[in-house]
């Protein structure tokens, strides 16, 4: 979620006619920054390394990858994404599988308005809370040793957060 409050979403959806529908109920969410869509996970991929959206919106049968098995890869490298699988039709073990490899929940393409503005809402939250919880263990390059000399001897001091 940006300063502002509002939520970025990546939606990829190989189907033109879905990406639409999404896109018309995305205009309708306030809280939205931007919703950028991919049709496959490789260039999905390229996209979230460059803007870092708060949630991913997935489906659940990508051209070039299964949708649970990538949902499983974003959460390894992007742990502060949130992902919501989309499919067809909701299935016990299909949704089972996603939350299990990290999805934070699950949607039918037969979403309703109010449904798709409470996971954008709570996906903002979550991606929020989680680059907060994971701040603390963002690398920063330690300051390099510093090698003082006095005039009765040698003294080397070394500076490690």
């Amino acid at each position: 979620m940006g300063a502002d409050g509002r939520t970025s979403v990546l939606l990829i959806e190989h189907n033109p006619n879905i990406v639409r529908t999404f896109h018309k109920l995305f205009s309708m969410i306030e809280k939205l920054a931007t919703c950028e869509d991919a049709k496959t996970a490789a260039d999905a991929l390229g996209m979230m390394r460059i803007s870092r959206p708060d949630m991913v919106l997935v489906e659940q049968s990508l051209p070039d990858i299964d949708g649970i098995k990538f949902t499983e890869m974003i959460r390894q490298e992007f742990p502060e994404i949130q992902v919501v699988l989309i499919s067809q039709e909701k299935q016990y073990d299909i949704v089972l599988s996603a939350m299990r490899n990290g999805a934070f929940d699950f949607l039918t393409y037969d979403v309703s308005l109010e449904e798709l503005t409470e996971v954008v809402k709570r996906g903002g939250e979550l991606a929020e809370s989680e680059r907060k919880r994971l701040q603390p263990y963002v690398y920063e390059p330690a300051q390099p040793a510093t090698i003082t000399r006095a005039a009765q001897g040698n003294i080397v001091a070394v500076y490690s957060p």
